[in-house]
């Protein structure tokens, strides 16, 4: 991942009196693999709470569209992200609901999408996983590549 997405984790991990955030991950496929390349921020009308994060979808999507059009319709959405109030955060039962509901709305081209949860502690203590048809699952990194383990 980019540094500039880190940044963005980073900006809104949940330290001290600061509400759950959360965007969209947006990237592009290369030979079969993606590449995410931008983490979208919180939106002023997104629902933002201690242990609670709803996104502004319409206005989320209008900038996808602009940044899918922009691009010659080669950057999509990848995948999700939010925060969490954790130190080393997992999906709740919300989360795995929410993310199952989002695969099945949304396009995919890859047959998955990711799903970032941020915690309160270093970036790379950070969940990631993947939703496909099967369910949510996690999986495993070196440095910011991940893979999964099968």
């Amino acid at each position: 991942m980019a540094p500039e997405i880190l940044a963005t984790f980073s900006k809104y991990q949940q330290t001290g009196a600061k509400t759950e955030a959360g965007g969209y991950l947006i990237g592009q496929e290369f030979g079969g693999q993606l590449v995410v390349e931008v983490a979208t921020e919180p939106e002023v009308d997104d629902i933002r709470k201690s242990f609670f994060f709803k996104r502004n979808k319409y206005r989320g999507q209008k900038f996808v569209d602009e940044i899918w059009k922009a691009s010659g319709r080669k950057m999509i959405i990848a995948g999700e992200w939010h925060s969490h109030p954790e130190n080393f955060p997992t999906p709740s039962k919300t989360d795995i609901r929410e993310s199952m509901k989002s695969f099945a709305k949304g396009h995919f081209p890859l047959g998955f999408m990711l799903i970032v949860i941020v915690g309160k502690k270093a970036i790379v203590h950070s969940w990631v996983g993947i939703q496909n048809k099967s369910g949510l699952f996690k999986i495993n990194r070196i440095g910011y590549q991940f893979w999964r383990d099968d």
